[in-house]
């Protein structure tokens, strides 16, 4: 039977869930609050339909009934393909108490108050010349949106010390240290993290300057060991190491290079579509934090820039650093597609 054990790997450092598996798959139940979810929670679905650890049931909550329901279906889908390695049921409940219920994790991914709140996050604080490349995490746009979150986290914490005490809980919603935070005050005991996959594409970034420096093959990004600091979107890193080489001196080497600093802030805005134009990033905003301080930015310089002033000065200013806004406009309307 498989095991879900708690450990910490030195004094001080960040707790650690690992698994200890004695062959049969363990069932678990699973609660997503947010059921109606198009990211995290089909991200989920793919990944549980291809571990081989665990079986069980996944249910949907959402105040959005109708994607809730369509979820559910998705991930039975899912289950129907010749590659799904492990038995998932998914399901849409009405109420929070029958979400929760004596569930073994708890995935907490909501859109705070309505999408159409986000024009007041975005568009007022431009108004008075202050650009947000995202707006969910700190600036005008992350404070209001805590606002807005933190009487739903105050709620879902208190349902969670009901109905599941003794369940991991897992945050994807921003801003995430905010919501984190407040399932803690609320409920002390509370097993809770904050998950983001901003560390990955960062860590991607140090496996191609390994393989550069080596003239080894390009590991996998999961071979790249780091330690994580600060909090979410300005995260930073002062370790990294992989087969035994230490890539944070081949990282802090590569800053040195003049090719690398003659890049920094003349990326010349030639993106290939829309989608590049707000969501891509050429990592001269990591790397330039990075030589003035001595660790590693390791987050998307969208969310990085936001926390200094000097990269969101003008409407156009990132441009040159290789990012760019995130329109209201395009987020009202891939929200409506």
């Amino acid at each position: 039977m498989a095991k879900i054990i708690l450990t910490k790997e030195k004094k001080g450092e960040s707790s650690v869930l690992t698994l200890q598996n004695s062959g049969k798959p363990v069932d678990l139940k699973i609660a997503y609050i947010g059921g109606g979810s198009r990211g995290w929670a089909h991200a989920l679905m793919n990944d549980l339909a291809q571990t081989t650890h665990f079986n069980g049931e996944v249910r949907l909550y959402d105040l959005n009934t109708k994607m809730a329901e369509f979820n559910a279906k998705y991930g039975n889908w899912i289950q129907t393909h010749p590659k799904a390695v492990s038995k998932w049921k998914y399901r849409m409940v009405a109420s929070i108490k029958d979400c929760l219920k004596d569930a073994d994790f708890v995935f907490l991914s909501i859109q705070p108050g309505r999408i159409e709140d986000m024009g007041v996050d975005l568009l007022e604080p431009m108004e008075y010349g202050i650009y947000q490349s995202v707006g969910d995490t700190v600036g005008p746009g992350g404070s209001v949106r805590a606002l807005r979150t933190i009487k739903d986290y105050i709620y879902f914490a208190e349902a969670i010390k009901k109905y599941a005490p003794k369940a991991w809980c897992l945050n994807f919603t921003n801003p995430m240290t905010v919501c984190t935070r407040t399932l803690y005050e609320i409920f002390p005991e509370i097993k809770a993290w904050g998950c983001c996959h901003e560390v990955f594409g960062t860590q991607d970034e140090l496996a191609r300057i390994y393989s550069r420096f080596t003239e080894e093959e390009k590991p996998g990004r999961e071979e790249i060991k780091v330690n994580v600091l600060g909090i979410n979107h300005f995260t930073w890193i002062t370790k990294a190491e992989c087969r035994g080489e230490d890539v944070f001196k081949l990282y802090m080497n590569h800053l040195k290079k003049p090719e690398t600093a003659k890049r920094l802030g003349r990326f010349k805005g030639n993106y290939k579509n829309t989608h590049d134009r707000y969501f891509h990033n050429e990592g001269q905003v990591r790397d330039e934090l990075s030589g003035r301080f001595g660790a590693i930015a390791a987050a998307g310089d969208r969310h990085l820039s936001e926390f200094v002033p000097w990269f969101l000065t003008e409407k156009d200013s990132c441009i040159r650093w290789g990012f760019g806004l995130t329109p209201y406009s395009y987020r009202i309307n891939r929200f409506k597609c």
